[in-house]
């Protein structure tokens, strides 16, 4: 739309002056300020041109308020995901110590042990033989 409105004011159009005029259209604050902008880039000032840049001040999508507003939304999201870590951190509790498992761990560690001595008996005892037998 643009282009052809374009090509009926200015006799021609090329992409690069379409994505001009509409970025210039988007970053605006009102059809004044579009057109005075219009007419310092020597579009001529007639009725038509004044009704292409109401018409297309209408149609642009607005940017946005700027780094101010992009820091606003930032800090609102980050305070979201903030509240949703603490709430899913409040589903969470302490897991109660079950003293059967403990009392069966050192069990196994304590009959572990007593093999382990009564290995390391056997060792000195063979050894001690054999050096006898020499």
């Amino acid at each position: 739309w643009v282009s052809d409105q374009l090509m009926s004011l200015l006799g021609y159009s090329e992409n690069f002056l379409t994505d001009y005029v509409t970025n210039l259209a988007s970053s605006e604050k009102s059809a004044a300020a579009l057109l005075a902008k219009l007419h310092a880039a020597d579009v001529p000032n007639t009725p038509a041109t004044r009704k292409f840049a109401e018409d297309l001040f209408a149609r642009a999508p607005r940017k946005s308020g700027g780094a101010a507003a992009q820091q606003k939304a930032r800090a609102a999201a980050d305070k979201k995901e903030k509240l949703d870590l603490l709430k899913q951190n409040a589903e969470y509790g302490l897991l109660d110590d079950d003293d059967d498992e403990a009392a069966e761990t050192e069990a196994a560690v304590q009959r572990a042990l007593k093999e382990r001595q009564r290995a390391q008996r056997k060792r000195s005892r063979a050894a001690g033989d054999e050096a006898a037998a020499a």
